[in-house]
């Protein structure tokens, strides 16, 4: 079903964020990827069969409930659910499980044979009764009465002493714990009715309290206090029960301390650096470099070692929103369809490309975003076409100042680069290649996102905390990289840009105004700090170190949960 949903398995529902019941039960898709999988197993089925357990399932869990109207309908649909678990799961395996359900079984029965079974009800407050009825359940846990420490709720201590009684939360709300309001019946009904059942609930409550506590010889009594937290009411009877008998006693008031405990809850300590085995060194070695895993080691070596040496992916949650991320690559397939035809011609933007361009994108927002969001997806569609037609404008700009022939769009680049005698290889899918008046190269990298660095030339290669002090002086070798996988080092070093799609007026040439010699010494010696940085990543004595100097980073990291 996940992958389904997400499109990796081509079903009728792929990428819908609303889906029937029945539409995942008669999809041959569905059933055909699930035969597969029992086959692989040694189990045989056939598509039939599969279909028919699917919407067996979709009626016990789904359409039996939907159809509740009286609480005897309540009670047949969970009895139907728990036989399905009783035959077909697993609760064998783990006893409290069988306790849960002997426990809703119970409610079930209670439920069927009450004197307001055959009533009808709104679906919502059916199922609040049954939420309310479950959640007042108990399942306690089963330990020998003879030895050993035995953890009771306060009513499972009826006619039971101990020697030691140490009982925990005793703050209002938790002990007494009293319920206002009812599901059934409201409260100024059974007021009205005489029955106050609030005042009997904490007459019986205080009686067990009262009762164990007298029968313990060492009795400790644990409450929070600071906020809004209080003592219970009960603690507060025996405080002021023992001050007067002090009082009697010694002919002045007694007054109780209680002992006070604090806790300082320090945080998780952060992650701890990641050697580099002879493996992991094996594996560094053997690599294909891309601009986006440099610049992953050059902010954080332990984002790098998840993501590219264990690669580790964040898994896709169905039906889950698309992200910025995801708003990132629809624009970047969009610019790369609509600018294919352009390869080898010169770029027009004219009124006829403006709106094949628009339709083009209204198209693809409608299948792939809209049905994976909810009711502000028009907001980001307005948004989305807001910036697109600035970026329209600004390319509309550029082509007045020079005509501009498409040269590649989203073409792959490889290169290598020696790194003391070794061949190091490197790739690079670079969005956009023009040839400004013809002749020029002018490489672009699109920017959906408002983090983009640019890198800082000319740089230094430090002799020491190699990449530290290029993180704070280079920031980004991505233009560098993608001009060496270029090839123009065998000839015209081209000039290369960042081009914001929030921003398209901001667009910043790496090497405006510069010439080709400068040019040449500026790319050398970026490639020589890329250098010292890659004999970095082989040096077995440099950990994968985590680096939380940059807080923005880290929060928007897929891996910072196992930073701790």
């Amino acid at each position: 079903m996940d992958r389904a949903l997400r499109g990796e398995i081509p079903a009728r529902f792929s990428g819908e964020l609303f889906v029937r019941p029945a539409e995942i039960a008669d999809d041959p898709a569905i059933a055909g990827v699930a035969r597969d999988v029992l086959q692989r197993n040694g189990v045989a089925a056939d598509r039939g069969r599969l279909r028919r357990i699917l919407h067996g399932l979709h009626e016990t869990l789904f359409t039996a409930w939907e159809r509740c109207t009286t609480v005897a309908d309540l009670a047949a649909a969970l009895e139907s659910l728990l036989a399905l678990l009783a035959e077909h799961g697993r609760l064998e395996e783990y006893p409290p499980n069988l306790a849960v359900v002997e426990r809703l079984l119970e409610t079930a029965r209670e439920l069927a044979g009450s004197l307001i079974a055959g009533e009808r009800f709104a679906p919502s407050e059916l199922f609040r009764l049954l939420r309310e009825r479950v959640e007042e359940e108990v399942v306690s846990f089963s330990g020998s009465p003879l030895a050993g420490v035995q953890v009771l709720g306060l009513f499972e201590t009826r006619a039971l002493d101990f020697d030691t009684v140490v009982m925990m939360d005793v703050n209002e709300s938790v002990l007494p714990r009293l319920r206002v309001h009812e599901p059934l019946i409201p409260r100024d009904v059974m007021l009205a009715l005489g029955l106050d059942r609030l005042e009997r609930e904490e007459e019986i409550q205080r009686y067990q309290f009262t009762r164990l506590v007298a029968g313990g010889r060492d009795v400790h009594l644990v409450y929070r206090v600071g906020g809004d937290a209080e003592r219970s009411r009960f603690i507060e009877t025996l405080v002021w029960e023992r001050e007067r008998v002090c009082a009697r006693d010694g002919g002045a008031a007694g007054v109780m301390h209680p002992i006070r405990w604090s806790f300082a809850f320090a945080p998780l300590p952060a992650a701890r650096p990641i050697p580099k085995t002879e493996e992991i060194v094996g594996v560094l070695r053997s690599m294909r470099y891309s601009a986006s895993a440099v610049d992953t080691y050059l902010n954080c070596p332990l984002r790098f070692h998840y993501q590219y040496v264990l690669r580790l992916r964040e898994a896709q949650e169905p039906g889950e929103e698309p992200g910025s991320g995801d708003i990132g690559t629809f624009l970047h397939d969009l610019l790369r369809e609509r600018y294919a035809p352009f390869v080898g011609k010169k770029l027009r933007i004219d009124a006829a490309f403006r709106r094949a361009f628009m339709r083009e994108l209204d198209r693809r927002f409608d299948e792939q975003v809209e049905p994976r969001m909810r009711a502000d997806a028009f907001m980001v569609h307005d948004i989305v076409r807001y910036r697109m037609e600035r970026f329209l404008d600004a390319e509309e700009r550029r082509l007045e100042d020079a005509p501009v022939r498409v040269a590649a769009v989203e073409k792959e680049y490889a290169g290598t680069l020696g790194v003391d005698g070794e061949s190091v290889a490197f790739r690079a899918r670079i969005d956009r290649v023009d040839l400004v008046d013809g002749t020029t190269p002018l490489i672009l990298d699109y920017k959906s996102g408002s983090a983009a660095k640019a890198p800082r030339l000319p740089v230094e290669v430090p002799s020491a905390d190699v990449r530290r002090v290029l993180k704070e002086t280079m920031h980004s070798f991505q233009l560098p990289v993608y001009i060496h996988c270029h090839g123009a080092l065998r000839g015209a070093i081209p000039d290369a840009a960042l081009y914001s799609l929030r921003e398209p007026e901001e667009l910043s040439f790496l090497f405006e105004g510069i010439p080709q010699g400068e040019r040449r010494k500026l790319v050398g010696g970026a490639l020589e700090a890329l250098r010292a940085l890659i004999r970095e990543v082989f040096d077995p004595a440099v950990p994968f170190a985590p680096d939380d100097g940059e807080p923005t980073y880290c929060g928007i990291c897929p891996y910072q949960s196992l930073c701790r």
